[in-house]
């Protein structure tokens, strides 16, 4: 509190207050950063749960390909398997152009490795599938916080949409990862710290 006002003169003759405070009463406060938050415990275990019942199980269940989207992508990868050409997608003969050749790379190598069934011609539609899910919880606890993040993640599991593109080999499922990733890199580049921003600008 204030101990009062003292008269002091200066060399002119003319007088003045001076003003003293005391501050042995006064204590410093410290902010302390705000602790992160917790994830619930049944957050982390559903998440797993949940791509593996999404994402896993329909391997287990045999059923015949859905044409005409599903039929025909396994058929140009199948085509790649038998005539060696991995680098021109065919289908009947004639060259197909209209979809990225990643997917067919992906789906050839699974028919190859796994033998010409339904099974290891939607593999490659579930990897992408639970990658998305994967990339999903990487960027919201970047951007966010870890709860956000598996939140997220166990959102985006459950949304009927992906789960059917995943499950029919379409390839629009391979799109979100790697817009995921590349939301994630300008994230890094912008608000990193100096490794990760520079690791994120040469990416």
């Amino acid at each position: 509190g204030y101990t009062g006002a003292s008269l002091r003169g200066d060399a002119a003759g003319s007088r003045g207050f001076e003003l003293r405070m005391d501050t042995s009463s006064l204590t410093r406060t410290r902010i302390l950063p705000e602790p992160p938050k917790s994830t619930p415990l049944a957050w982390r275990v559903a998440l797993p749960v949940l791509v593996v019942l999404v994402f896993a199980a329909p391997l287990a269940v045999r059923y015949p390909l859905v044409d005409p989207a599903e039929g025909l992508h396994a058929s140009i990868s199948q085509a790649m398997v038998e005539s060696g050409d991995w680098t021109h997608p065919h289908l009947l003969g004639e060259a197909f152009l209209d979809k990225p050749i990643l997917f067919f790379w992906c789906q050839a190598a699974s028919l190859q490795l796994f033998g010409m069934t339904e099974q290891a011609a939607r593999l490659p539609g579930l990897f992408f599938g639970a990658l998305g899910v994967l990339t999903t919880v990487l960027l919201g606890c970047r951007m966010f916080d870890r709860p956000t993040g598996i939140l997220a993640g166990m959102f985006y599991a459950t949304l009927i949409f992906p789960a059917v593109m995943a499950q029919s080999g379409a390839h629009d499922i391979a799109l979100l990862p790697f817009v995921n990733l590349a939301l994630l890199f300008y994230w890094e580049m912008e608000q990193g710290p100096g490794l990760r921003r520079h690791s994120a600008r040469l990416l």
